[in-house]
């Protein structure tokens, strides 16, 4: 039971820094957002869903409205639209002239073309420019925040609005968007809850709590628990030094209860926010657990012990090392200590000789008496027994050997007898009860078919004792409750239908929430910038949320990156656990490869994450636990052109000179119980010449169903990338989206969709 309480803490520990690591993940992505280089992807992805409703009400529009009307709509429309609590706005540029600016109309009808910034940049020619090449981009310059009057990094993203040639953008400080990240990681944390109402807190570096459900904004410097230990500045000096760790204090479960308990906390350290994550669980919690198992134990094996014969008089039994008798059906000797009861005949301590027994032959014969014969010590006796060394118990099987020999000699002469019997009793029988039981099986058969057809007033009127008198019985019953059910199944049916709108409200609302979390750990696409000529990404997940991920991830020199695009087992709410799960090792392995623990080799990697998970989720043989991944890791050294790739059931397929080629990653996926806790993957040299395009995909898109139930399929997909590889990498995009969604016209999406493209 020790061990049991050992594993238990243990347990207990590792749920706290894998919820911890989940939730710090999320933080890190909001960082992440907040780096200048991936600010740009809020605001594209702002504008590009504010350039599709322009879109939508335009051409909705364009055949009703006068030109003129229809024009001056969408202007004042883009004059009135605020976000981010009325702070955010978009503007209209015709070339470098103003056409509208919502904040400041002086400069409407202005050419800016010859306005900069203090470091000589031309940023309102750079709309033009950007907008003439690619449609669409970011602009990055410095210029006044109206708010704190200083001169701050600003990022612009703007688009062209074909219809009227208007470059239309929205831009960001990096100031500001960094305290709204901040203050939306702080409410994100202070929603949070799991198991029994349990939190997350964060504190800064002065022990002040920043993120907390009851105590936002408390200095805990100086606060000690009842034991006179400071509480949080331990848990912030082992996060800092450690980067994370354990530390518990003791303190009340509620304000009306004076009982104290300790509870256990794991922090982790945020460096670059300056902050400390933590969460923790009360100890006494995991003693109950202990308790409760040792009481249901002990209940359980009782009545295994009191319902248990062993032949006619045998029976189980159970001690410990200190010769206590734990569990054993005389009450006399139930609980005792039996270390000085004798062998009778060897003189010996029957205690030792059962020791010595269990640690050779496991068994022992000896010389007994019998109920029916006290004190007569001449009958053979025989106990089996087995040691279970994490609780130092011995469990013991005893009987007497003749009783053996009698019981069988029994059983062969019962058995002889009884197959006699059986057989002339079961002629007769069979006979008379056929006769009996199939007339009224009939009648009720004949009223059961008039039930069918509507009819409920008909009543069986077989009145017998028997088991076709009950069957009558409960047949009236059943008609009965039918023509009540009928009666009132419309306002059953009203109210339940209330309920579930109401349910179903609920789980939509979360699992909303829940893609919002799992929208915010995705990366940048503008990293990729730095790293090749063109690129592109494609995720669809099928639900609001799902089980496809990719990470982008820039290494600390600068010239290295690291690409991974992730199948999670399942889509809809279980793939997106998934993908939380394998974010928070991701977030790991990113940091053991910065503090130079892990190469970022693709294959070691995906080892690292197949380790990871099994272990997280004690994944073995026979357990329920059955989850992981299929994907493919890709590293570049922008410097060197070093490039590797290496997959788990993923291909990465590379084009070059319009021929395509396919690097096969291995047959095995990462996690799940059949994958070995020391799986092996295949590193791949990937040779980049100029314009070489790599393209790596989930396998979402081959199962996608068409008409008469065809799939997209692998042929089809490799026809289509070598098709648009020409092309720039946003009508690729397109075309790609064009072809996928032609196949499938209006069934529904299969799987989550994932698509990664990069042209060096």
């Amino acid at each position: 039971m020790q061990n049991y309480k050992k594993t238990a803490l243990q347990n207990h520990k590792n749920e706290l820094k894998n919820l911890t690591d989940t939730t710090w993940s999320i933080i890190q992505a909001k960082y992440e957002q907040s780096k200048s280089q991936n600010i740009g992807s809020i605001l594209k992805v702002r504008g590009d869903e504010f350039k599709s409703n322009l879109m939508s009400f335009y051409n909705k529009n364009k055949d009703k409205m006068d030109e003129k009307d229809l024009k001056n709509a969408i202007k004042n429309y883009i004059s009135i639209h605020r976000y981010n609590n009325n702070t955010g706005y978009f503007f209209i540029n015709k070339e470098t002239t103003t056409v509208l600016h919502p904040i400041k109309p002086s400069l409407n009808g202005r050419d800016l073309k010859d306005l900069k910034d203090k470091d000589g940049v031309y940023f309102i020619q750079e709309f033009v420019n950007i907008c003439n090449k690619k449609n669409a981009g970011i602009v990055k310059y410095k210029w006044e925040n109206p708010k704190t009057k200083h001169i701050e990094d600003k990022i612009t993203y703007v688009f062209k609005f074909e219809p009227y040639g208007w470059i239309i953008g929205t831009g960001e400080y990096y100031s500001v968007l960094k305290k709204r990240l901040q203050k939306e990681v702080i409410e994100l944390v202070n929603k949070l809850r799991y198991a029994d109402n349990n939190y997350f807190f964060i504190s800064d570096y002065h022990s002040v709590l920043i993120s907390h459900p009851y105590l936002q904004g408390k200095d805990f410097s100086n606060v000690i628990d009842k034991k006179g230990n400071l509480i949080v500045p331990p848990m912030v000096k082992i996060a800092r030094e450690k980067g994370e760790g354990f530390t518990s204090y003791w303190w009340k479960k509620n304000k009306k209860d004076n009982k104290i308990f300790e509870k256990l906390s794991f922090s982790k350290d945020f460096p670059d926010w300056k902050m400390v994550i933590g969460t923790g669980v009360y100890i006494d919690d995991i003693n109950k657990e202990v308790a409760k198992r040792k009481k249901e134990l002990m209940q359980q094996l009782r009545q295994i012990v009191k319902t248990t014969k062993i032949g006619k008089t045998g029976y189980l039994y159970i001690f410990n090392g200190d010769a206590k008798m734990l569990i054993h059906p005389n009450s006399n000797v139930d609980g005792k200590n039996f270390s000085k009861l004798k062998n009778p005949t060897k003189g010996t301590y029957i205690f030792d000789d059962l020791l010595e027994a269990s640690k050779t032959t496991k068994e022992l014969i000896y010389k007994w008496d019998k109920p029916t014969d006290k004190g007569n010590y001449i009958y053979d006796k025989v106990s089996w027994m087995e040691y279970i060394p994490e609780l130092d118990w011995y469990v013991v099987s005893s009987a007497y050997l003749d009783e053996f020999k009698e019981s069988s000699n029994e059983v062969v002469n019962f058995i002889t007898i009884l197959a006699l019997f059986i057989f002339v009793v079961s002629v007769i029988y069979s006979f008379m009860f056929f006769r009996n039981l199939l007339i009224p099986i009939l009648n009720i058969s004949q009223l059961a078919l008039k039930v069918t057809g509507g009819n409920y007033d008909v009543r069986c009127t077989l009145d017998r004792d028997d088991e076709m008198g009950i069957l009558s019985k409960e047949f009236n019953k059943m008609v009965e409750k039918i023509r009540d059910n009928i009666e009132n199944l419309d306002i059953k049916v009203k109210e339940k239908t209330k309920e579930l709108s109401k349910s179903n409200k609920n789980i939509k609302d979360s699992i909303e929430y829940a893609s919002i979390i799992q929208q915010a750990i995705l990366p940048s696409i503008d990293i990729l910038d730095n790293y090749t000529k063109d690129n592109f990404v494609i995720w669809q997940p099928r639900d609001i949320v799902g089980g496809d991920i990719y990470f982008i991830v820039e290494l600390k020199s600068k010239n290295e990156i690291l690409i991974m695009v992730i199948d999670g087992a399942g889509h809809g709410v279980p793939g997106a656990f998934v993908t939380m799960l394998v974010k928070a090792i991701e977030t790991q392995i990113v940091s053991r490869i910065k503090d130079g623990l892990l190469k970022p080799s693709p294959a070691k990697i995906l080892e690292y994450f197949n380790k990871s998970i099994k272990t997280m989720l004690k994944q073995k043989k026979g357990s329920k636990s059955n989850a992981g991944f299929d994907g493919g890791i890709l590293y570049y050294n922008k410097t060197t052109k070093e490039c590797k790739y290496a997959g788990a059931k993923t291909d990465l397929y590379i084009i070059d000179d319009d021929k395509l080629n396919i690097i096969n990653g291995d047959k095995k996926n990462v996690g799940f119980v059949r994958t070995k806790i020391d799986q092996k993957y295949t590193e791949h040299t990937v040779d980049i010449k100029e314009d070489t395009r790599l393209y790596i995909t989930t396998d979402g898109i081959f199962d996608q169903e068409g008409e008469n139930k065809a799939r997209y399929g692998i042929d089809r997909f490799e026809s289509k990338i070598v098709e648009v590889s020409e092309e720039p990498f946003d009508i690729q995009k397109n075309l790609m989206l064009d072809s996928f969604n032609e196949f499938k016209q209006n069934i529904r999406q299969t799987d989550d969709v994932t698509i990664v493209g990069l042209k060096f």
